[in-house]
């Protein structure tokens, strides 16, 4: 179990590493346009209730309850949503998931 989760907190660390190289990209190809307005990257900023709950955040939270001794609690609440495991969850349901997750 312990592997697991260190495998997935890897893969989200991964994940939010490609992201940061992403929004660095973003900011340098503005940069590099001559006469852009550079402060739209920036002010840039996802509202929680319009932006989309990604697996990884799921994993993240999950991952963090369980290491708190809640292995069991988590398990439940997986197979609650019809699953054995965390990949097996449809993407409409991760917002629902992670609030009640919230909740443990």
């Amino acid at each position: 179990m312990k592997i697991e989760i260190t495998l997935n907190a890897s893969e989200d660390l991964l994940e939010a590493i490609k992201s940061i190289a992403m929004f660095v990209g973003k900011i340098n190809d503005e940069k590099n346009n001559e006469g852009a307005d550079n402060s739209s990257v920036l002010e840039e900023k996802p509202k929680r209730e319009q932006r989309k709950i990604t697996l990884e955040e799921l994993r993240s939270k999950l991952a963090s309850i369980s290491q708190s001794g809640k292995q069991k609690e988590v398990k439940n609440l997986i197979k609650k949503f019809g699953a054995e495991k965390l990949s097996e969850i449809k993407e409409e349901d991760y917002e629902e998931l992670y609030k009640e997750a919230e909740k443990l």
